[in-house]
């Protein structure tokens, strides 16, 4: 009959306490403390090792030699991480959904402004400008004509390099289009 080891009491306890110190800690934090055991641990090593990074078998021409490549990357188009190993299977044609193009903004929206008056486009930083949230309408994506807060116009696979994607419209409404694949 195997034996049952019980926990001591206090086990629990701090078990919880780690998962609850992981669970509040930032994310340069954790990435600190998770290098630090792999530089540190072979056991923790190889765990981590099967957790982020992909082997595949190698080429015909030389079959012993293995690929690797991280497990987890972030997308060049619509900036999200993706899971590398689950991007070419079936449902994953259209994760990747972003705008291809640029915002372009309409300076006459903004006659006191005179950041915008003066500088023109260069005003504005578009990842940040506070301006864009507030006065969409005043900015549109050069690549459907939508305002900057209108649904992204083009979907596709996750792709670690920025890939200009051929946009096909499927009806006069403009709807989500499509474009090539990547990977």
């Amino acid at each position: 009959m195997p034996s049952h080891k019980r926990p001591h009491p206090e086990e629990g306890n701090i078990n919880s306490l780690v998962q609850k110190a992981i669970a509040s800690a930032d994310a340069p934090t954790l990435r600190k403390a998770l290098l630090q055991i792999y530089a540190t641990n072979p056991i923790c090593q190889s765990e981590i090792h099967k957790a982020f990074v992909v082997e595949e078998a190698g080429t015909s021409e030389i079959p012993a030699k293995k690929q690797r490549r991280q497990r987890y990357a972030a997308c060049a188009q619509c900036h999200k991480q993706f899971d590398t190993e689950l991007n070419m299977a079936p449902g994953q044609e259209k994760a990747c959904i972003t705008h291809p193009g640029e915002l372009e903004v309409d300076i006459d929206h903004f006659p006191d402004d005179d950041d915008v008056r003066e500088l023109g486009a260069a005003a504005f930083e578009m990842k940040t400008d506070w301006r864009i949230a507030d006065f969409p309408e005043a900015f549109t994506w050069n690549c459907c004509d939508g305002i900057a807060d209108s649904a992204p116009c083009v979907q596709g696979r996750h792709s670690t390099t920025w890939k200009k994607r051929i946009i096909k419209e499927q009806s006069p409404q403009r709807p989500l289009v499509q474009g090539p694949y990547y990977v």
